[in-house]
C-alpha cells in the first residue's frame, strides 16, 4: 500500500461515484402534468366561509346533562368520604378523592358555569372550586379538622351552586 495506490484508488472511486452521480436521472413525471393543477380561487373561499354550517353531521354537541348530573352527584358523594378519611388521618386518599373526583367537578362546573352563564353562577362555581382547593391544602398540611370544615363548606356551596344553576 504505496502513497501511489492509495492514490490511484481515491481518484478512481471518486471518478466511478461522479459518474453515477453524473447521469442524468429519469423524471417521472409528463411535461406540462403540474401546470394543469388549479389553484384556490378566493370567492370560492369567501362564499363557503359565509354558508352556516350543517350541525346535524357533528360528532360532539355539547355536555351530556345526564352525565353532568351523575358526576356531580358523585362529587356530593365523595364530600362526605372527606370527613371520616380525615378522622383516620388517610391523607393520600384525601388528596386522591380532590384530584380524582372533585378534579372531575371543576371541570363539570366550568362546562355548566359557561361564560354565557349568569355573573351568580359563575361566582358560585369559582367558591365551590376554591373549597376544593382548600380541602387539598389542609390535606397537605395534614390538618383533620381544616379538611372536614373546608368539605362541609364545600358540600353547602355545592348545593347553592344546584340551587343557582337548575332553578
Amino acid at each position: 500500500p504505496s502513497r501511489r495506490t492509495f492514490v490511484v484508488s481515491t481518484f478512481s472511486f471518486g471518478l466511478m461515484a461522479g459518474a453515477l452521480v453524473g447521469l442524468g436521472m429519469v423524471a417521472d413525471a409528463k411535461y406540462g402534468v403540474s401546470s394543469n393543477m388549479e389553484l384556490p380561487n378566493y370567492i370560492d373561499y369567501l362564499i363557503e366561509k359565509n354558508e352556516v354550517p350543517d350541525n346535524s353531521k357533528v360528532l360532539y354537541k355539547g355536555a351530556d346533562p345526564s352525565t353532568l348530573l351523575r358526576r356531580l352527584q358523585d362529587a356530593e358523594r365523595r364530600l362526605q368520604e372527606i370527613d371520616s378519611l380525615a378522622e383516620q388521618k388517610k391523607w393520600t386518599q384525601i388528596n386522591g378523592i380532590v384530584t380524582g373526583p372533585l378534579g372531575t367537578l371543576s371541570m363539570t362546573l366550568s362546562q355548566i358555569a359557561s361564560p354565557e352563564s349568569s355573573p351568580a353562577l359563575k361566582t358560585a362555581a369559582k367558591k365551590l372550586k376554591a373549597d376544593v382547593l382548600a380541602i387539598g391544602q389542609a390535606a397537605d398540611k395534614k390538618n383533620g379538622n381544616a379538611c372536614s370544615n373546608q368539605a362541609a363548606l364545600a358540600r353547602q356551596d355545592l348545593k347553592s351552586f344546584l340551587e343557582i344553576a337548575f332553578d
